[in-house]
């Protein structure tokens, strides 16, 4: 009977170890860029530092694009992959944007977990805002171009597909 309790006890020690080595082994996102996050997400709007207003001029100074310029400089690329899967269409969106803007060799897996995703969202930019919803944004960020300087975008062709297929989407919910 003894030996049957140092056995068991034995058995629930490894599976604690286990355990603690499964959850380490996936990125915990930390405390600072959880309070970014969490004043990002206080926002309605994503600010990217696109021109706004009459007078056009890059919103550089903004609280929340200086916040997300924060993120970009201290979140590790597994936390901004893990926020990418976020509830919050903005963190999401902020998430994705940080990855193109490190040039992350994932970012089309990334959009394709998404593909699907047609969430609505604001971006501060022009007199009146702009309304983008999630694929279309991650999408777009991942178009050809001769002048493209980022390395892991889509080819001409593979852009094209994915392209028809959101346009037929939405078309579904257009009437004439």
């Amino acid at each position: 009977m003894r030996l049957f309790k140092q056995i068991l006890v034995c058995l629930m020690l490894l599976m604690f170890s286990l355990k603690d080595y499964a959850q380490s082994a996936t990125t915990k996102i930390t405390s600072n860029i959880q309070m970014i996050v969490n004043k990002l997400e206080k926002e309605s709007l994503v600010h990217l530092g696109y021109p706004v207003g009459y007078s056009a001029k890059p919103e550089k100074n903004n609280k929340y694009f200086r916040l997300y310029k924060k993120l970009l400089r201290k979140a590790s690329d597994d936390e901004l992959l893990q926020l990418t899967n976020q509830e919050t269409p903005n963190i999401v969106v902020y998430a994705y944007k940080a990855l193109y803007d490190r040039n992350f060799s994932g970012l089309k897996d990334v959009f394709l977990n998404h593909v699907n995703d047609t969430t609505w969202f604001w971006t501060a930019g022009g007199c009146t805002g702009v309304l983008e919803r999630i694929n279309r944004f991650m999408l777009r960020h991942l178009k050809p171009d001769v002048n493209n300087v980022y390395r892991y975008v889509m080819t001409k062709q593979e852009y094209d597909i994915y392209y028809d297929q959101l346009k037929k989407k939405e078309d579904l919910f257009y009437f004439d």
